[in-house]
């Protein structure tokens, strides 16, 4: 009598689709990335360029245009808005930015490139080219698509263009969380604090989004490094605001910025458009419903990293969707532009999720197989994938978990004092066992040994 399912391939196909399931998930999230960025490119790209600037934008481009002209920025034009959204513009101007069409692409060009660079520096990606170009074609798909199918009224406003900086200052900030050498951790925090204070020169609230990385900067990095690396945060955050400060000190009078913008500003939007934060978060129309997302990714990580199921190093991904969302309220308006920075850092840490379990079903297998052709991999099977699991853990693949005098003991897992007994767990054992099968005496079970040249393993560093 049959006491299980039987599965109605054939035992050699089954193989070569066990063997390669860790290849398939990045060969499916690239095409999906792919497509649906053709798609919202073609559906929804051609509607974006033809729409004229409004509202915020279009005040921007008169202020660059007047600029271009002689005007003192700040003293004959009054704004109280940032200065760095009048430099784009005025730089915008000069690469033929004053058609409308032009000023479109240029914007468009810049986010992609922006969110490309923030999936290439996603954390513990940097061992595979392969699975950094994945999760950079599929952070740039979800966010330009979610931002194309905002109203055009609501885009090219300052808070889609602080998605230029954020995004990969946030990924930044957690790769230099990881193990990365000295040099790589120093200009991954000066680069990341630069990009932090240009997005405070587009709007000073989004200064915010130097909370996460500060925050993991002193919690994640050993006691004698979190001092030095919180300086080189600093540092780049004063660096970055630079270029609008000198923009401003050519071509405008800081002097009447400063009152406008932190004296009269104020004043002038007390009391306007204001919306109680309940009916921002609750707010059944779109896009405020990454509002509710990006709380709930937030709790949902950090309850998995008190479980131990995240490592420490992902905390800056996981607290910027919470301090996007803190903006928003911050504001007190509820416009629905003011959401894409919270749309883009949610997407963000969704994607490296998605990417880490990528990278982990790939981990467990040897480098020769994870490169080898598609033909070889149907060839080889299971066993190139798992096959240090089968070597050093004879229990992984047999019917029986106790070792016997011929059946070695598989050395302990890192942080455990128990025999492994799942091949999930094996991907650490050494890769230069043999892998001769020899039934176990006295059993009928499939169980494995090792030759003498398997040796025990030693484990790989604490998770951080």
């Amino acid at each position: 009598m049959l006491r299980g399912p039987v599965s109605p391939l054939p035992p050699r196909l089954r193989a070569a689709l066990a063997a390669a399931t860790p290849a398939i998930a990045p060969v499916i999230i690239a095409l999906s990335a792919l497509s649906l960025l053709v798609v919202s490119l073609s559906e929804l790209g051609s509607h974006f360029l033809r729409s004229p600037l409004a509202r915020d934008p279009a005040q921007f481009q008169f202020i660059a245009w007047a600029i271009s002209r002689g005007s003192v920025d700040y003293r004959d034009l009054r704004d109280m808005n940032a200065p760095l959204s009048h430099a784009i513009h005025w730089l915008f101007m000069h690469l033929g930015g004053l058609d409308e069409g032009r000023f479109r692409r240029l914007e468009l060009g810049l986010l992609v490139a922006a969110v490309g660079v923030a999936g290439w520096f996603l954390p513990r990606l940097a061992r595979s080219v392969a699975l950094r170009l994945v999760a950079s074609l599929g952070v740039v798909a979800v966010v330009v698509a979610e931002y194309l199918r905002t109203f055009p009224w609501h885009l090219s406003q300052r808070d889609g263009m602080a998605l230029w900086f954020v995004l990969p200052a946030t990924a930044l900030g957690a790769y230099a969380l990881d193990d990365a050498p000295a040099a790589w951790r120093r200009r991954a925090l000066l680069s990341a604090g630069a990009l932090i204070g240009l997005a405070t020169t587009l709007k000073p609230f989004f200064g915010l989004m130097g909370v996460p990385l500060m925050v993991g900067v002193l919690v994640v990095l050993p006691r004698d490094q979190r001092l030095r690396a919180a300086l080189h945060l600093l540092l780049g955050g004063l660096a970055g605001t630079l270029p609008a400060l000198l923009f401003t000190l050519l071509l405008g009078s800081l002097p009447d910025y400063l009152h406008e913008g932190f004296v009269n500003g104020p004043l002038f939007y007390k009391g306007i458009y204001d919306r109680p934060l309940r009916d921002i978060l609750q707010d059944p129309m779109e896009p405020f419903h990454w509002l509710r997302a990006g709380v709930a990714s937030t709790v949902l990580g950090l309850a998995l990293l008190g479980l131990g199921a995240l490592p420490r190093r992902d905390l800056p991904l996981l607290l910027a969707p919470a301090v996007a969302v803190a903006i928003v309220l911050i504001q007190h308006k509820g416009f629905a532009y003011h959401v894409h920075l919270a749309t883009g850092v949610t997407l963000l840490l969704w994607v490296h999720l998605l990417s880490r379990r990528s990278s982990a079903l790939l981990r467990g297998c040897s480098p020769r197989w994870r490169w080898a052709s598609p033909g070889r991999r149907w060839r080889s099977g299971p066993r190139a994938c798992f096959g240090a699991a089968r070597c050093c853990c004879p229990s992984a693949w047999s019917t029986s978990a106790s070792p016997t005098a011929t059946s070695p003991r598989c050395p302990p897992a890192p942080r455990s004092a128990s025999p492994t007994t799942s091949p999930a767990s094996c991907a650490w054992a050494p890769r230069g066992c043999a892998r001769t099968p020899r039934p176990t005496r006295g059993s009928t079970s499939t169980a494995t040994t090792c030759r003498s040249c398997c040796t025990p393993a030693v484990g790989p560093p604490p998770r951080r």
